[in-house]
């Protein structure tokens, strides 16, 4: 081999070997640059998708905020529409009251204490009641069909009827229950309240 050969073939490898290490160095270098680029991008897709999952979480938190309010708001609702159906009834009652007590006073058969037996506030009202000689019929309104028994006794343990007779019931948005009562004849009733003076 030449000298000029060996020159040549010494270059060749000197070449081959710069292109070796400037290719490792690029490639260090590349490495060492991209791996922090990859890592960052790694946390930045990381973060990316915490503040999705904290984003939905908010949103749903929302949801069920929004929920929990409007289920406040019908429980809310519902109180005050009871209520107001209550104080309703109420007035109802205390109507009825004054109705039944104009009625009855209007007739001259009944005394005072008759007719405050019939309209004593209670759970039973009076709605409707005419005098047909000495027999009352009325219809009376309870909430309860219980309630019925306990006001029928009531007034045939008054000793101002005869007797009392339960006519039927009509139950609709309340329990109306139709009684018919005979009166008392009025001078039996003051010979017993004058019986009783006596003793």
């Amino acid at each position: 081999m030449t000298r000029l050969k060996k020159k040549n073939l010494e270059f060749i490898r000197a070449a081959r070997r710069r292109t070796s290490v400037g290719i490792k160095r690029i490639l260090t270098a590349a490495v060492c640059l991209l791996l922090p680029t990859a890592l960052a991008l790694s946390a930045v897709g990381h973060t990316l998708w915490q503040w999705e999952q904290i984003r939905q979480m908010e949103s749903e938190a929302d949801e069920l905020d929004a929920y929990l309010n409007q289920k406040d708001i019908r429980l809310a609702n519902a109180e005050v529409y009871a209520l107001s159906q209550d104080m309703k009834l109420m007035d109802d009652y205390l109507s009825n009251m004054e109705k039944a007590r104009d009625i009855l006073n209007s007739y001259p058969a009944l005394d005072e204490k008759t007719s405050e037996l019939l309209t004593a506030p209670g759970e039973v009202a009076i709605e409707e009641i005419r005098l047909e000689g000495d027999t009352l019929k009325f219809t009376a309104v309870a909430e309860d069909y219980r309630e019925a028994a306990p006001y029928i006794e009531k007034l045939e343990e008054s000793g101002r009827f005869e007797h009392v007779v339960y006519e039927g019931f009509e139950l609709t948005d309340r329990y109306r229950f139709r009684i018919t009562c005979r009166l008392r004849n009025t001078k039996e009733q003051q010979g017993r309240q004058e019986h009783k003076g006596d003793s």
